[in-house]
């Protein structure tokens, strides 16, 4: 045999062993933690160079799949937070990827008070009047509030009698409003 190495010598690299492992989420390289909000998530799972390969995909603590085939494909649909674990043999050389991803469109639901009650826009408050706000989402983002155009932060005090603008919005990690 005769190569770069010179001749009857093959040099073999502890990456040349190593299996490839390459996990998709609709069609491109699945990044840990990433979220989507779109209507699925297609994963792909692609094993190389291992005698034997494994994947599973966990939704919470639920396996949902697991597969000793070196190309996997499924598909998800409900809501939820995954996991991917691919984990693959080759001789005395493991390799293991595993990948968190989140699937979410429900954007955030907003809470407003005026003195401690629900915000009502057809309502008329005398001054004093504090307002709170508060978004609920399973992967909760930034809440922002203006007031007549400027900020405001939940639990403060509007003072001045008169008609007043008012906008509250909330985005979650995944970007949904």
């Amino acid at each position: 045999v005769e190569n770069a190495s010179g001749p009857g010598v093959v040099t073999l690299h502890p990456e040349d062993l190593t299996p490839k492992l390459e996990v998709l989420a609709n069609g491109a390289v699945l990044a840990d933690g990433a979220f989507f909000t779109t209507a699925l998530v297609a994963l792909e799972v692609h094993v190389r160079g291992a005698t034997i390969p494994s994947t599973s995909v966990f939704r919470g603590g639920t396996l949902m799949l697991l597969s000793g085939n070196p190309d996997v494909a499924a598909t998800v649909t409900e809501e939820g937070d995954y996991r991917v674990e691919v984990s693959a043999l080759r001789g005395s050389v493991r390799q293991i990827v595993s990948r968190e991803f989140t699937l979410d469109r429900t954007p955030p639901a907003l809470a407003v008070t005026a003195n401690g009650a629900p915000f009502a826009e057809s309502d008329r408050y005398a001054p004093p009047v504090t307002v709170e706000f508060a978004a609920s989402d399973a992967h909760p983002g930034p809440v922002i509030a203006t007031l007549d155009g400027s900020p405001f932060v939940s639990g403060g005090v509007v003072s001045a009698a008169g008609s007043r603008a008012l906008v509250v919005s909330a985005q979650d990690l995944a970007g949904n409003l």
